[in-house]
């Protein structure tokens, strides 16, 4: 009897202790219906996944208020490129927010935007 007690307060205590999130990846293909990064952008919570398979995608993004969202390409800079079709005035990445440790771009080559922010992400 003592030890299902142990067993019940054990797992009262855990349900109150521990934080389950449900993180998304949201999987961009060039191909698919989430063809847009900044759609996928637009969809996530806190804590969610981008992963962006290979391609040119012509767009600035506009990162929004929230924090922890990790955009990643699924092969890295040299075949997954972020296009801001030649604007001089827009940067292709903007974050509007104060974006902590936790927000990461990861695996990019961002090209043909405002050159206060571009380059490649590793």
């Amino acid at each position: 009897m003592k030890w299902s007690f142990a067993v019940i307060f054990l797992l009262l205590f855990l349900s109150f202790t521990i934080n389950i999130t449900n993180a998304t990846t949201w999987y961009v293909h060039p191909d698919s219906s989430l063809n847009s990064i900044q759609a996928a952008l637009d969809s996530c919570s806190n804590d969610d996944t981008v992963l962006v398979a290979p391609g040119i995608y012509y767009e600035n993004i506009v990162w929004h208020n929230i924090q922890g969202i990790h955009l990643k390409s699924e092969c890295g800079p040299s075949i997954t490129i972020i296009d801001g079709t030649g604007s001089s005035v827009l940067p292709v990445v903007r974050i509007t927010i104060l974006a902590d440790t936790t927000t990461i771009i990861d695996g990019f080559c961002i090209r043909n935007g405002s050159s206060s922010f571009g380059g490649f992400f590793n």
